[in-house]
């Protein structure tokens, strides 16, 4: 929710400096640069480009946690890649913080160095890292839904990994664009040697730099506010043992796992300090996907851990009674399910 939250703040402030964007100096998308919204000259936007660089910041404090999470999506798939994926978001929401500290201006910092070349810097690196880490990420969910035995339930994959096709697809469109116009423009130029600029001739067309900048851009933008509508609100999947024992408070590495799920059972519900009943449901879920019990898991097993974790946290008592007292119970996948409730009845 603070994600969204986030980028809506990121947006009303493009908006506000948009708006503020002078009428004499013509802002259009098909001549001025979506930098041109935050850069402060006479010519630009020297009212209202505190609020696009103020927006610009938001957005790195506003991805970190998103990016947190995705770390947790993506690491068990594959460690190395993972690590990789999520350097790269880091890295590409701080080259956009810089794109808000340094404004679009060529204003000298020091020696030959403009302010405006640390922004185009940021902002095109930035980007392209960006671009190349959620299309990473994408892949790895990709293969989390055949590593993993019930995130279908919690996350509709397509919903993740068809927008981030979707933006490629833009940028392709884009990089052909400006490519076939600069061979059209090499062209004319033999032809007619006295015709402006590459730039010059492209503005306010279909060619234009800043046309498919934009574009690019808020494409991009929108994938940013799409992927946390998609993402449950937690982790799930295979979570690493480190963060199970944070969330039970107890020493996972104590339980041992042996081929009788009686055993694994009697071992975890009986850990004194694991008495939290509803990190004890919580922990439910997370354990039918742990990589060393799952082996054990069969369908039906992973099915009632579901129900059964569900019951406990909505509290209804009278099913989980009906459950515990159910003659069914009786085989030695689903006995261990009886041990849990009854004795979360006993110190309810």
């Amino acid at each position: 929710m603070h994600s969204i939250i986030g980028f809506g703040v990121i947006f009303l402030c493009i908006i506000i400096a948009r708006a503020m964007f002078p009428k004499v100096n013509d802002y259009s998308i098909l001549h001025n640069t979506f930098s041109h919204l935050g850069s402060y000259t006479k010519d630009n936007n020297p009212h209202g480009w505190i609020f696009f660089s103020f927006g610009q910041i938001i957005s790195f404090f506003v991805q970190i946690p998103l990016v947190s999470y995705i770390r947790y999506r993506v690491e068990h798939v594959n460690k190395i890649f993972g690590r990789v994926v999520t350097g790269t978001m880091y890295f590409g929401s701080t080259c956009q913080l810089l794109v808000g500290f340094f404004p679009a201006t060529r204003t000298i910092m020091f020696g030959k160095v403009m302010v405006g070349a640390v922004h185009q810097v940021s902002a095109m690196l930035g980007f392209l890292i960006q671009i190349i880490g959620y299309y990473m990420m994408s892949v790895l969910i990709t293969m989390d839904r055949y590593k993993c035995r019930n995130n279908n339930k919690k996350l509709n994959y397509m919903l993740v990994v068809m927008p981030i096709f979707v933006l490629l697809a833009t940028v392709t469109l884009g990089i052909v664009a400006l490519v076939t116009f600069d061979f059209i423009y090499r062209a004319h130029k033999k032809r007619d040697p006295s015709i402006g600029s590459n730039w010059a001739e492209s503005i306010d067309t279909f060619w234009s730099f800043p046309l498919w900048e934009n574009i690019i851009i808020y494409v991009t933008y929108l994938y940013y506010v799409w992927l946390p509508f998609t993402l449950p609100f937690r982790t799930d999947g295979i979570v690493p043992k480190q963060r199970i024992s944070q969330t039970l408070k107890c020493d996972f590495n104590k339980i041992e796992f042996k081929t009788d799920l009686s055993k694994i059972w009697f071992e975890i519900i009986s850990h004194k300090k694991c008495s939290n009943k509803w990190k004890a449901a919580d922990f439910l879920e997370h354990l039918a996907d742990y990589q060393e019990v799952e082996k054990l898991m069969t369908d039906e097993f992973v099915q009632n851990v579901t129900i059964i974790s569900s019951l406990i946290k909505s509290g209804e008592t009278e099913q989980i009674q009906r459950i515990v007292n159910n003659s069914l119970l009786i085989s030695d996948e689903i006995r261990p399910f009886k041990w849990f409730l009854l004795k979360y009845h006993s110190t309810k």
